[in-house]
C-alpha cells in the first residue's frame, strides 16, 4: 500500500500521504473507513523484540479532492524490559522479573519468542542466570511447537548435576513440567534422573537433592 513503507522489518515514523482520485474506482462514492493493522517485528541485540503496529485510516472522498491516508505507528515494549531484568545485578530485581515472566508464560505463548535467550542463559557462568534460564525453558514447554527443547535437552539435563546444588535442585523440580508437555522426552528425562549422583555435593545438600529426584520421578511416572 502507498503511504508507508517498511525498512528492516520496522515501520517508518507516522506520516500522511496523498493519493490522486484517479487511482480509485470512479464508482466509489461517500466516505468509507478502513482500518488495517500491520505488525513489524525486529530483534534487537538478539534479546529484545520490538513490535510496531501501523494503523492506517483511509478516507475515500466523493469529490475530486482525492484520497487521504493517515498513519499512526505504535511501538510495544513486549516484555523486553523484563528479559533485560533477568541479568540485573540486583538479585531481587532479577527474581521479580523472573516471576513475572513465568506468570506470563502460564497464560500464553508471548514469552516463548525469547526461548533462544533462555537457552543461552543455561550456559552462563553465573548460577543465578543459569537457574532463571532453566525455569523459563520449563515454563514455556507447552508452547514449544518448534521442538527447541528437544534440540537442547541433553544440555538441559546436565544441570541435574549442576556445579551449584541450588541450581541442580531447581532444574530437577522443573523437569516434571517438561515431561508433561514433551512426552517424547520422558525417557531421556527419567534416564538422566536415575543416573544422577548427588554424592558430589556436600552432605548437607545430598539428602535434599535425593528427595527432589525422588519426587520428580514419582511425578513423571504418575
Amino acid at each position: 500500500m502507498n503511504g508507508f513503507r517498511s525498512a528492516g522489518g520496522v515501520a517508518d515514523p507516522p506520516r500522511t500521504a496523498y493519493l490522486p482520485q484517479a487511482n480509485m474506482q470512479e464508482s466509489l462514492r461517500g466516505y468509507q473507513r478502513i482500518t488495517e493493522a500491520f505488525c513489524f517485528c525486529s530483534f534487537v541485540n538478539e534479546m529484545y523484540l520490538v513490535v510496531s503496529f501501523l494503523s492506517t485510516l483511509i478516507c475515500f472522498t466523493g469529490d475530486s479532492t482525492g484520497v487521504i491516508i493517515f498513519s499512526e505507528c505504535i511501538t510495544v515494549d513486549d516484555h523486553s524490559e523484563l528479559i533485560n531484568g533477568l541479568f540485573d545485578k540486583d538479585k531481587k530485581t532479577a527474581y521479580k522479573c523472573l516471576k513475572e515472566l513465568v506468570f506470563a508464560s502460564e497464560k500464553d505463548n508471548s514469552i516463548y519468542r525469547f526461548f533462544d535467550t533462555f537457552a543461552k542463559m543455561i550456559d552462563d557462568d553465573n548460577s543465578y542466570i543459569r537457574t532463571r534460564g532453566l525455569l523459563l525453558i520449563s515454563a514455556n514447554a507447552k508452547w514449544d511447537s518448534d521442538y527447541k527443547i528437544d534440540e537442547i535437552i541433553d544440555k538441559y539435563l546436565c544441570h541435574i548435576m549442576d556445579d551449584k546444588p541450588i541450581t541442580a535442585r531447581q532444574c530437577i523440580k522443573a523437569l516434571p513440567n517438561i515431561a508433561k508437555f514433551k512426552p517424547d522426552l520422558v525417557d531421556d528425562i527419567l534416564s538422566a534422573l536415575n543416573k544422577a549422583n548427588p554424592q558430589r555435593y556436600a552432605d548437607s545438600m545430598q539428602s535434599l537433592v535425593y528427595k527432589d529426584i525422588r519426587i520428580a520421578l514419582e511425578t513423571i511416572n504418575v
